[in-house]
């Protein structure tokens, strides 16, 4: 199946994974109770269409409430009015740069609790010091390899994820 394909039969591979995902009689499958209102809500910034939709539709498949935007502005009202847990934040967006869009969001006491993944194609030496010297908490780069991806939003949103550019640790 093409791109051009994606999203336009009546079952696509993402429904397939949503169906067997959500409707399993398997009691370990994490997303298998879909009306769960516990889940983490993930804010994504980014302006590319395709790539808003590849990680939309994994993390949903994952278990995540996704909010989106392709702009700055937008991505700074949607945090302040839905404190997500996790923020992915593209570099190049076509108003601010995500890295400003950071820097607002870190210096704004509702806001700046919220870890920002930084998910950029930037990958010259140097950006990833800028990206965290932003107030990012990480940095991946794209390609985004899903699974490497996906430990990362999972380790942010375990008992033990940064809080404030802290680790925090808990001792039972």
């Amino acid at each position: 199946m093409g791109r051009s394909a994606y999203r336009t039969k009546e079952e696509n591979p993402v429904s397939i994974l949503n169906r067997d995902f959500y409707h399993s009689d398997d009691p370990t499958n994490r997303g298998a109770n879909q009306g769960e209102t516990n889940r983490k809500r993930i804010l994504i910034v980014e302006d590319h269409d395709l790539s808003v939709m590849l990680l939309s539709d994994f993390l949903e498949v994952h278990g995540y409430e996704i909010l989106k935007t392709g702009h700055g502005l937008e991505a700074i009202k949607l945090a302040r009015d839905n404190k997500p847990d996790l923020i992915l934040m593209d570099i190049r967006l076509p108003d601010l740069s995500g890295l400003d869009v950071t820097r607002v969001l870190k210096q704004d006491d509702q806001t700046k609790y919220i870890p920002v993944i930084a998910v950029t194609a930037f990958a010259m030496s140097g950006d990833k010091a800028k990206a965290l010297g932003s107030g990012c908490d990480a940095y991946i780069s794209k390609p985004v390899i899903l699974h490497d991806l996906l430990r990362m939003v999972d380790s942010f949103s375990s008992p033990f994820s940064r809080i404030g550019g802290q680790i925090l640790l808990i001792e039972l």
